[in-house]
């Protein structure tokens, strides 16, 4: 929050540090010899991992507080006005800007060349990821902020209205579960159990199986 972005070693030691001027909320990603990180002040940053210096850095109109997917060179994120992005890792350049309904928290998943976006509207957009064009917009009616999570039929997301739903790589909805509280949090799943923490619930964390069901929970 106080604007800079800090390289540690494994034993704590500070290598670099990297002063942007505005807050970094989102989590950085890397290539292993390049990071990637969203910034408050629109820029999406990239900085060389070994000296900390500026490779390049790219405005992408509204504040980023979600982290970038990275995959074969080119980075996937969204902002707070719901401008949806694809930026080539090397160069910086914008390859295609789409706009969904409200405003992106958290990356976009990735499965099946499409990219699957939650937003504070609450609608989950289906988005081709070679283009950006929308292949399908499923209407939650709640904001849908956290992370959501890949399960073997499909991307399973929750909302503020505490609606958990899983959307199958065909778009269908294939089933909703509701709990008690509002889901803000990033999902966790191995494919089989889906990890949910909930805000003002009784119960703040729930396992769930692949389709929904109450494995155990924790007040």
């Amino acid at each position: 929050a106080d604007g800079t972005l800090y390289a540690l070693d494994l034993d704590g030691k500070k290598l670099w540090s990297f002063d942007a001027g505005h807050a970094f909320w989102a989590q950085p990603v890397s290539d292993g010899e390049v990071v990637y990180a969203p910034s408050l002040d629109h820029y999406l940053y990239a900085i060389d991992i070994a000296t900390g210096n500026l490779k390049w850095k790219t405005d992408l109109v509204a504040s980023l507080v979600g982290r970038a997917t990275l995959l074969d060179g080119t980075l996937y994120l969204g902002n707070l006005e719901g401008g949806i992005f694809a930026v080539d890792a090397e160069k910086g350049s914008i390859l295609w800007e789409q706009k969904v309904s409200g405003g992106v928290w958290s990356a976009p998943i990735f499965a099946e060349e499409k990219l699957y976006v939650g937003d504070q509207g609450g609608s989950i957009s289906i988005i081709n990821a070679a283009d950006g064009t929308v292949d399908q917009t499923i209407v939650t009616e709640s904001p849908v902020l956290g992370y959501g999570a890949v399960l073997t039929d499909g991307i399973v997301f929750g909302n503020e209205k505490g609606e958990l739903m899983l959307i199958g790589f065909d778009g269908k909805k294939m089933w909703t579960r509701s709990v008690d509280g509002a889901i803000y949090s990033n999902l966790v799943a191995d494919g089989t159990m889906i990890l949910v923490v909930t805000n003002q619930g009784e119960k703040s964390l729930i396992a769930m199986d692949d389709q929904g069901n109450e494995i155990w929970y924790k007040e």
